[in-house]
């Protein structure tokens, strides 16, 4: 009986001279690389998303001050020349028709749907948790 304990014990301590200590700390070396680079990519990640938020937010407001300079200058310019307004309705008349025709045709299609429609309210319902989905997949990673 005591030969088969020694020859069961024997094997355990062959597994843990199979992992030697090289092994080991080739794979505490790898793991560390590993993180370093999660780190690295997750301040690029915020680098970039911080770079794009500040840009975004100056391209907004440099359009917004271009759409604000350019409908105060037509409104000054059509108070003290309204013959330029006048020419340039006339000249605009076939576009504002086809943008009232186009509206008006929008109109009319939407009166064609009923408000109790359930492919409507069942098509609206996907629409929002495909978004819901989106938005969950593309949130910051969290670390567990």
């Amino acid at each position: 009986m005591r030969s088969h304990d020694a020859k069961s014990e024997k094997p355990s301590s062959d597994v843990g001279a199979r992992i030697s200590t090289e092994r080991i700390m080739h794979a505490v070396e790898r793991q560390r690389r590993i993180t370093q680079q999660l780190d690295d990519l997750r301040a690029q990640q915020q680098q970039r998303t911080a770079f794009l938020r500040t840009t975004g937010l100056k391209l907004l407001a440099w359009v917004v001050c271009a759409c604000v300079l350019l409908i105060s200058a037509l409104a000054v310019v059509f108070v003290l020349q309204p013959l330029l307004l006048f020419h340039l309705l006339t000249l605009l008349s076939s576009t504002i028709a086809l943008l009232l025709a186009v509206g008006v045709s929008i109109q009319e299609s939407f009166a064609l749907i009923p408000s109790n429609n359930w492919v409507l309210s069942g098509t609206a319902l996907a629409v929002v948790l495909m978004m819901v989905m989106w938005l969950r997949l593309m949130r910051h990673p969290r670390e567990v």
